[in-house]
């Protein structure tokens, strides 16, 4: 079992001690020979600790985590099994963009690492991964401007990781079902880090009023992704980025987030559709 983080999500469903409840039912179901990985920089799994039943393997982006697992240490991911250390793979290595799937990679090597994988073979797979669809997916380039799926995004915290992955100026498209999240982090890293942002959904509005509290940072409200996309389309400059990465469900106009993410692919990637 692994739990990566705990962190506020589905509260339009559940409070937060039930939600963070549920996260850490998977650990009740194990016995003594199995293994538990467990985010160390995480106050929330951190604490997790004292309901592991079997043997504990942390993962963290410091070296400051006891015990067996992988952590980090001067830029590189290193395994520690028994008490011996052995370096796995640079950070350099990890092909995606943003300091959450650097993260998300050492976990990764922890949990394969638990389950028996060498450290050659933990370093061959993050080197060769590319990344999958939805999930800060690169789309095209049309313009100057490069377009980004990361329709994953349901939250706010996610988001925040999305645009914390660009250097480059942001033109944020967000919105769909409010999960009834904190917006204020979000709101305040807009400010800093997006040109624009374009807002389309039932959440547009509360979205609208986060941001406006947060600051004076240029915004349009629409209804739909196929007006989203041209609104973005028309706000980016060459060398921008426009990062479709909601921080709400897409239940409000599409079955499921894939859907939301081929729907802003197929705009994106459809002759013209870009064009402001």
């Amino acid at each position: 079992a692994a739990v990566l983080n705990i962190t506020p999500n589905h509260l339009d469903r559940f409070d937060w001690d039930d939600y963070r409840a549920l996260k850490a039912r998977i650990l009740a179901f194990q016995e003594a020979d199995d293994f538990a990985v467990l985010g160390y920089d995480n106050a929330e799994t951190r604490a997790l600790a004292a309901d592991v039943r079997g043997r504990l393997i942390w993962f963290s982006m410091t070296d400051d985590a006891p015990g067996d697992g992988v952590f980090v240490r001067d830029g590189t991911a290193v395994s520690r099994w028994k008490g011996n250390e052995q370096p796995l793979f640079s950070l350099d290595d990890v092909r995606l963009r943003g300091e959450h799937n650097r993260e998300n990679a050492v976990a990764a090597a922890a949990i394969a690492l638990a389950s028996g994988a060498s450290p050659a073979a933990i370093a061959m797979g993050v080197r060769a991964f590319e990344g999958i669809e939805h999930r800060l997916e690169f789309v095209a380039e049309a313009d100057g401007v490069s377009y980004y799926n990361d329709s994953i995004a349901t939250t706010p915290e996610r988001t925040l990781a999305g645009i914390r992955s660009f250097d480059e100026p942001v033109v944020l498209l967000m919105g769909g079902r409010d999960k009834e999240l904190p917006l204020e982090d979000l709101a305040a890293e807009t400010q800093k880090r997006c040109r624009a942002v374009v807002l389309f959904g039932e959440a547009g509005e509360k979205l609208q009023a986060a941001l406006a509290a947060a600051g004076k940072l240029q915004t349009v409200r629409v209804e739909t992704m196929d007006e989203a996309v041209k609104a973005a389309a028309g706000l980016a400059q060459p060398g921008d980025i426009v990062l479709l990465s909601p921080a709400c469900t897409s239940y409000d106009a599409y079955d499921n987030f894939e859907q939301r993410g081929n729907h802003f692919r197929e705009l994106v990637s459809g002759a013209g559709e870009v064009q402001s």
